[in-house]
């Protein structure tokens, strides 16, 4: 049978797992550091030229522990955004600051939400609008999602999977491009160029534990 690339294939592919970066309660277990060390290997596989918000801002933990807003869909759903915190940037001295981000992911082809259920106490769809923040990211480890649409629209596609918390929820998207915005741009550069503050941002080559 010839395979086909159009109809319902792009529903039967699977759910999102985080691959590398799943955090074990003791965060100075070696075998997490390893995973660690395997995953930015992986990142650094990539040319991160041709979408270097996605490398930059979700290649570590720079918005570990960051509030997730406002998330919004373009009318055509080809366009998805959301408002997130990044609420730990340490400054040398000693304390942090925190900045707020508008993140637009454009070109989406696939999207996927799952919520888990982790223990009897903590119900994830009782009552109430409850905080949702981000815990850990990984880049272009949807490989499956991804070969499916780089080979029905001949052109490159990337994946972010993001894990949240306390509602534990796993969010998948397939997209083409993704950029990044400070909503406070001006005092978020003078942050970066201070030379105060230690910005968690990926640069390749970059390790936490050697």
């Amino acid at each position: 049978m010839t395979e086909t690339l159009y109809g319902s294939g792009a529903l039967r592919l699977g759910k999102v797992d985080i691959t590398f970066l799943k955090r074990p309660t003791d965060v100075d277990d070696p075998a997490y550091h390893e995973q660690c060390r395997a995953y930015w290997d992986f990142v650094d596989s990539f040319d991160h030229s041709q979408n270097p918000d996605l490398y930059e801002f979700f290649g570590w933990d720079f918005f570990h522990d960051g509030q997730i807003e406002e998330p919004r869909f373009s009318s055509d759903f080809k366009t998805i955004s959301f408002r997130v915190m990044s609420p730990s940037i340490p400054h040398r001295a000693g304390g942090n600051t925190y900045a707020w981000f508008r993140c637009e992911f454009e070109g989406v082809v696939w999207f996927h939400l799952a919520t888990e259920r982790i223990d009897e106490l903590d119900d994830p769809m009782a009552k109430g609008n409850r905080r949702i923040e981000f815990n850990v990211s990984e880049i272009n480890t949807l490989t499956e999602q991804i070969e499916f649409y780089q080979r029905l629209y001949g052109r490159p596609y990337y994946s972010l999977a993001i894990e949240t918390f306390p509602a534990h929820r796993v969010i998948g998207f397939v997209f083409e491009r993704v950029n990044v915005l400070a909503e406070e741009p001006l005092a978020f550069a003078l942050i970066r160029r201070s030379g105060d503050y230690d910005v968690p941002l990926y640069k390749r080559g970059a390790r936490a534990w050697k």
